[in-house]
């Protein structure tokens, strides 16, 4: 079940790393290609991120990933869900919303790191980063009790 969620996680975040790729092309091509139709699909195709976002919580538990790997992905989720609040405050809060694009840049930084840590989780027999976690932890009360 580990594994499979390994596998599962790295999917996940590979797809949701396409998919902002994605969301910039569309973005593009309304902006600089002169396609305006394309912002729709910009809107649409971005709120099927959003449940993806969120997929990818489940199996950083279920793989036993280590606990940075599940603070980012929460945060994947937080940041997808600010960027929502902030599109659509385009009319109310204009400076506010434009850090949309702002976001989209932070999302992208993260979800690179994950698909990199989900395809090393992957690749390392398991309990290896479960291991590496518990012993930095014992380290770090070792240093602290020390002083």
């Amino acid at each position: 079940m580990t594994k499979v969620a390994r596998y599962l996680f790295l999917v996940l975040t590979s797809l949701l790393l396409i998919g902002i790729v994605v969301q910039v092309y569309l973005v593009g091509l309304t902006m600089l290609g002169g396609q305006s139709g394309m912002m729709g699909y910009h809107n649409g195709y971005g709120l099927l991120l959003g449940p993806v976002t969120l997929l990818i919580i489940l199996p950083a538990y279920l793989g036993r990933l280590p606990s940075s790997v599940k603070l980012f992905s929460w945060l994947s989720f937080a940041t997808y869900f600010v960027m929502l609040v902030l599109a659509n405050a385009r009319q109310s809060a204009p400076f506010a919303a434009a850090l949309h694009p702002v976001l989209a840049i932070i999302l992208f930084a993260i979800t690179i790191s994950q698909v990199i840590r989900a395809w090393k989780a992957v690749r390392e027999p398991l309990g290896t980063a479960a291991q590496r976690a518990s012993q930095s932890e014992v380290a770090g009360m070792g240093e602290s009790t020390a002083r």
